[in-house]
């Protein structure tokens, strides 16, 4: 929501990443989340969710075993790979 993320989403848009605003409750910001290969959300109390679209964890799978992938982009899907799990 615009009031709980507002320096968060300032903090994203200098780095160039996509923010999307939804009304405030869980079931709008999920839903909201969900439009996205990687949905990140973060609620009052603290707790928050990290979606990763199905299409995107099989491509990282593919990354992660592919010998080509090397150096720093073989660490980067790597992680990413090992979070989306």
């Amino acid at each position: 929501t615009a009031y709980a993320n507002g320096a968060a989403a300032a903090f994203l848009r200098e780095r160039r990443v996509e923010v999307a605003f939804a009304k405030t409750g869980v079931k709008y910001v999920h839903h909201a989340a969900e439009a996205f290969d990687v949905g990140v959300y973060f609620e009052a109390n603290g707790h928050g969710t990290v979606l990763v679209k199905e299409a995107l964890r099989a491509r990282l799978a593919q990354l992660d075993s592919e010998p080509g992938t090397g150096g720093r982009a073989r660490l980067a899907v790597s992680r990413l790979h090992a979070v989306a799990r």
